[in-house]
């Protein structure tokens, strides 16, 4: 398959749709499919026509992880090309704190190491209710250390660790009740619903929004009388945004007197 074609990219309705497209590899992440993502959700992000992101997978799986093939070609002995290469391969789950843009992951099939990495990085995750999950890479011999972090945000630090440890599989009812993902559907549902979200996202203020999420990642590491300064400036910041204005306005005019009157005739 041509590099080219490892990633559908369309946007629609201020949504950009993302599709991973290796089906036959089950979307595995191979070095170029995790660029071209990286590199789609920077654009994503860039561009003010989209306001929210939806990825999903092509074929019977969401994301089998990290392409294990290529872990065979690695220059095991010379550690600062494996640091170089690892570096390289991080800039996707990095994305997980850089993000403005709302980005929703649809989960269907199989949700593997890496892929469980994209769900943990997503801001609103569904999943379909046949799928499974599992921090895998334990099962080679390796620790999940490039997703481990936005994996251990999603989950806590102490559940993060023991799953990484064992590499058990979730379901994705208990994929929902751990916090992995926050809903779950029928598995034929799961296009429409996570659709159905985006677009939702997609209409919020866009300043209000990318200010919530820079605000989520800053404060985590604030102490908690600064985090109340934080959000405060922020909260100014969107106070002067048109699409707040618009939003007040269109409020009152549904809680004017003229209209209550009308509404109990």
């Amino acid at each position: 398959m041509a590099d080219q074609a490892l990633l559908e990219a369309r946007v629609e309705g201020g949504v950009a749709h993302l599709t991973l497209n290796r089906p036959e590899q089950r979307n595995a992440l191979s070095a170029s499919l995790a660029a071209q993502l990286e590199a789609a959700l920077r654009r994503a992000d860039a561009d003010p026509g989209v306001r929210a992101i939806l990825l999903s997978g092509r074929g019977p799986s969401f994301c089998a992880g990290a392409d294990i093939a290529e872990f065979a070609t690695l220059p095991t002995d010379d550690g600062a090309e494996l640091h170089r290469v690892g570096t390289a391969s991080n800039g996707l789950f990095r994305l997980g704190a850089e993000l403005r843009t709302p980005l929703v992951v649809a989960v269907h099939g199989h949700a593997m190491g890496g892929g469980v990495g994209l769900v943990a990085m997503g801001h609103l995750a569904l999943a379909a209710d046949d799928a499974v999950f599992a921090l895998s890479e334990i099962k080679v011999g390796l620790f999940p250390f490039a997703i481990f972090p936005s994996v251990a945000r999603a989950l806590g630090s102490r559940r993060a660790l023991a799953w990484a440890l064992t590499g058990e599989t979730w379901t994705a009812g208990e994929a929902r009740q751990a916090g992995l993902v926050h809903e779950v559907v029928p598995a034929a549902e799961l296009p429409g619903a996570a659709e159905q979200v985006a677009r939702e996202l997609a209409g919020r203020n866009p300043v209000a929004v990318a200010g919530g999420l820079q605000a989520y990642h800053a404060v985590a590491e604030m102490p908690y009388a600064q985090a109340i300064d934080y959000f405060t400036l922020l909260r100014g910041v969107t106070y002067q945004s048109e699409d707040f204005r618009q939003g007040v306005a269109a409020f009152l005019r549904r809680r004017s007197p003229a209209r209550q009157e009308g509404d109990q005739g």
